[in-house]
């Protein structure tokens, strides 16, 4: 925990210096930011990977994103370039701060947050005020610029992650009709359809589920909330299909299995 509390304070300033320091630079200092970012964004996800094949345990995953977080924090850059050209290039640059952001303020909980449905534990108190304080900053942001979508996909993600379904699925539903171009954003705001009380509901969460399965037929998530829908709506067999692939998925990790398991079971014998 003393470790995820030191992560947090030394990256609790990126996003405020994201936002405060865009335009202080030369352009040409700005594009070398940039880049040694994009690779840092890389190197980050490369960890991710990393630790969801196993080649890294938790403590290992944590300590190297404390390193990355680091050098993140001195190579900060403003969120993208002026120029309009860039716009498509720069939401993603948007998007990536964001993340990155995110996920230390999380630390080594985001492999349980980023995935509701297995979820073991509930959130950490801590996490969420920091978490939140962040966020409606941001909130702020978009308040006094409605049309930026790469704020509305961070703050969608930001929420997602924080596990506040109703806030993912207001910031998601925003910019729903781009998401399809995004397969991860459109996962987060089918799954968070399907936990949210918001009503009524934007989109239906089905399709959007479907959608996104069959974009990523590897998360195990979607097939686990997909396959409650259809519990739902009496289609056992389909159900049990889409347990039984997430089940194979998720072989690796015994409490996982052990989760989909109770569903099958569940489904086949309902009380």
């Amino acid at each position: 925990m003393t470790m995820w509390i030191a992560g947090v304070a030394l990256l609790a300033g990126v996003l405020g210096l994201g936002f405060a320091w865009p335009v202080l630079r030369p352009r040409e200092v700005r594009q070398q930011r940039l880049e040694a970012r994009d690779v840092l964004a890389e190197e980050w996800q490369a960890l991710d990977r990393r630790r969801a094949d196993g080649e890294l345990t938790a403590e290992q995953h944590q300590s190297l994103q404390a390193e990355l977080g680091q050098r993140l924090l001195n190579e900060t850059a403003s969120p993208a370039p002026d120029r309009p050209a860039d716009t498509a290039a720069s939401g993603k640059r948007w998007l990536l701060l964001g993340g990155l952001t995110t996920l230390v303020l999380t630390g080594s909980l985001y492999w349980r947050t980023g995935r509701p449905d297995l979820a073991l534990a509930p959130p950490q108190t801590a996490r969420s005020a920091i978490g939140d304080d962040m966020v409606q900053k941001l909130a702020a942001r978009l308040a006094a610029n409605p049309g930026d979508r790469a704020g509305w996909a961070m703050l969608g993600h930001s929420y997602y992650v924080l596990e506040n379904y109703d806030g993912a699925v207001d910031a998601f539903a925003r910019i729903a009709g781009t998401l399809s171009d995004d397969p991860d954003l459109l996962a987060e705001y089918a799954i968070a359809l399907s936990l949210s009380s918001v009503e009524p509901r934007p989109h239906a969460a089905r399709p959007l589920l479907e959608d996104a399965s069959r974009l990523l037929p590897d998360n195990s998530a979607l097939r686990v909330f997909l396959a409650r829908d259809m519990l739902a709506n009496g289609e056992t067999g389909a159900a049990i299909a889409e347990l039984e692939a997430a089940r194979e998925l998720e072989k690796a990790d015994p409490l996982r299995v052990k989760f989909i398991e109770s569903m099958i079971e569940e489904a086949r014998h309902p009380r």
